[in-house]
């Protein structure tokens, strides 16, 4: 059986996540401390909706760990999937 060797300049799963990672990973948390809580506070404003994500983990927490576990690209692609499932 042949081995395949493949570049790891986009896997996470190392002991320091690539500068594309992080900067995904920051991302997401940037969201989550200031984009967020507006969002929440405009969508009950103006249409008397409260957002509650039915999900545990939310799927910005989600996306995080998946980025962590499997990468990049993968991460990411779990994570839109499991958006645009919702609700």
């Amino acid at each position: 059986m042949k081995r395949r060797f493949a570049i790891n300049f986009l896997r996470a799963e190392s002991s320091s996540p690539t500068l594309l990672a992080r900067a995904s990973i920051g991302s997401i948390q940037l969201y989550q401390a200031l984009l967020r809580p507006f969002l929440t506070v405009w969508l009950v404003q103006n249409f008397g909706f409260v957002s509650q994500c039915k999900q545990n983990p939310t799927c910005s927490q989600y996306t995080i760990h998946q980025i962590r576990k499997h990468g990049t690209i993968t991460g990411l692609k779990k994570g839109l999937i499991r958006f645009w499932n919702c609700r």
